[in-house]
């Protein structure tokens, strides 16, 4: 194994120029001329750093326009940080087959190096330029490994995405080392400061475990990388659920923070990595907004804790290496699904939820010219529920109904607590006959329910109404048209005598200013359906 991980960190992961600075980095022999002579060998790269040396990202006050002079102001860690960066840029540069995963490689590289140097501010003991550096060389191993083993490599990648397994782990199972090792490796040959090289080999390992290194290293820099591969993780890697979680977990634990404090953290990276983009060659397209990155996460830490959560589709569990890495990690998996997602009463989506995930079904619906539909169920008479058995009976109740509609609805279908006693169902592909079908098996799912509480028992029954539309065919304002369509339908339901289901047709509807009608507004004005279509009515 030792032989084989020597090959491959003997492969030109970096240009000769960068390898050159790296060694000089941390060696006190080394001086600033001649770091100045080995940059002025690549006039692009020292065209690139003076171009740095003069931005807003220094703000000097006043022009630089030789290295040498970049060098003085600047500092030796923080001239050779730039250097690094610009060679990593280019080494990254790929355009065959696999563009792509390079792009992605240095995406989040660069984040974790903007981040180590954001956390290092706060350390006293650590240089910014030195962090920037480490957190910039934490994953270069993956670039060594692309490089050099391609088609071994991608297949992995690949896997991990797949399967929903973090890229360290699918390494450990299919190849004879894994990046981290080659990344040690190199930063090593490199001669970089052991307490870097560790930190890097450390940047895997369960905040439970990193928070006894401190005491050992002396040094905070493992912490600070731990936290920036789970930051360059969440914004460019594939597992942000995961990434979240642990960020959340090591807030506190390694950083000493509240929790609420990631947040914060991922809103100061993400703006230095626009303030940065432009100067360190990063296409800001691969990075999603802040909402799509959170929606994405919400969603994969569903799946994490649905063995937890919600026990009806067991064949939906995670695999269980996603939440072995120990017992704390899998309870906050559970704890932010639960926050964010999960309506703590009836254990189904919760409104939130539900309003990030109905926009990106529908932009998938329009891409794929397909349908999308919106059912929208209301217990009846819940109130006379609430004064003649008490808000105990309601709250059990409420539970039932929710465990009724979600094991009677499909696959790729779900169901969210929209708030007080209605609920939605957002389904996907289907026509009128279909969304008809849905609505009147959940109808009789919840009329077959008996719910007990305290020695009592009561049936309840919910009226539904549903819309279903093309995002095609009219893509603007199109969700608040098909909620306020299914509004007027659950109404038309109602009004009909409660217990049925009625689907109601796709209605462009707005008030004076063009604009659609919220379902709370039009209830409360008691508008009935406005299209002169036909309803379908079960």
């Amino acid at each position: 194994m030792q032989a084989k991980l020597a090959q491959v960190s003997r492969l030109p992961s970096l240009p000769t120029v960068a390898v050159q600075v790296v060694q000089a980095f941390s060696d006190p022999d080394v001086g600033v001329q001649e770091i100045a002579q080995i940059l002025r060998s690549d006039p692009a790269i020292t065209g690139k750093i003076l171009q740095a040396a003069n931005s807003s990202r220094f703000a000097t006050g006043r022009q630089i326009s030789d290295i040498h002079r970049a060098l003085m102001i600047l500092g030796k860690k923080v001239v050779s940080s730039l250097a690094l960066s610009f060679s990593l840029a280019e080494a990254s540069m790929n355009n065959g087959p696999h563009v792509e995963y390079f792009k992605s490689f240095w995406l989040q590289s660069f984040v974790q190096g903007l981040t180590c140097e954001l956390l290092a501010e706060s350390e006293p003991s650590i240089s910014n330029g030195e962090a920037f550096t480490v957190g910039l060389l934490a994953s270069v191993g993956r670039l060594a490994m692309l490089k050099g083993m391609t088609e071994e490599y991608i297949p992995c990648i690949d896997a991990a995405h797949e399967l929903g397994l973090p890229i360290h782990e699918v390494e450990t199972e299919r190849l004879p080392y894994t990046s981290t090792d080659v990344s040690a490796t190199l930063l090593s040959q490199w001669k970089l400061p052991e307490y870097c090289t560790t930190a890097v080999q450390l940047q895997h390992t369960p905040a439970s475990a990193m928070s006894e290194v401190f005491a050992e290293q002396d040094s905070r820099m493992p912490h600070i990388v731990a936290v920036a591969v789970a930051v360059g993780e969440y914004f460019a890697g594939g597992q942000r659920g995961l990434a979240l979680a642990r960020l959340y977990e090591m807030m506190e634990q390694l950083l000493e923070r509240p929790a609420s404090g990631v947040d914060a953290l991922l809103e100061e990276v993400r703006e230095r990595l626009e303030e940065n983009a432009s100067l360190f060659e990063i296409d800001l397209a691969q990075l999603g907004t802040p909402m799509e990155l959170l929606a994405d996460a919400m969603q994969q830490l569903s799946f994490l804790a649905a063995t937890s959560i919600i026990e009806e589709h067991p064949q939906q569990r995670a695999p269980s290496e996603l939440l072995e890495e120990n017992g704390r990690l899998r309870k906050r998996v559970a704890e932010l699904t639960r926050q964010s997602s999960i309506d703590p009463l009836t254990s189904v989506f919760n409104r939130a939820y539900f309003s990030r995930r109905i926009g990106e079904e529908i932009a998938v619906a329009s891409i794929q010219s397909e349908s999308i539909g919106l059912l929208v169920a209301d217990v009846d008479r819940f109130k006379q529920v609430n004064d003649t058995y008490g808000h105990l009976m309601g709250d059990a109740v409420l539970r039932e109904v929710a465990q009724a509609l979600q094991n009677s609805i499909r696959g790729n279908d779900f169901v969210a607590r929209f708030g007080g006693e209605e609920f939605v169902i957002l389904v996907r592909s289907t026509g009128l006959e279909g969304m008809a079908a849905l609505g009147e098996r959940l109808r009789e799912s919840v009329a077959r329910t008996k719910v007990q509480f305290d020695g009592q028992t009561v049936s309840v029954t919910i009226s539904i109404g549903g819309a279903l539309g093309h995002p095609a065919d009219r893509p603007q304002r199109f969700e608040d048209n098909l909620f306020a369509s299914a509004d007027a339908a659950l109404y038309a339901a109602k009004n009909a005598g409660r217990n049925r289901v009625i689907i109601g047709p796709f209605e462009l509807s707005g008030d004076n200013n063009g604009e659609a009608t919220s379902p709370e507004l039009r209830r409360r004005r008691g508008d009935a359906p406005s299209s002169t279509t036909p309803a379908v009515e079960v």
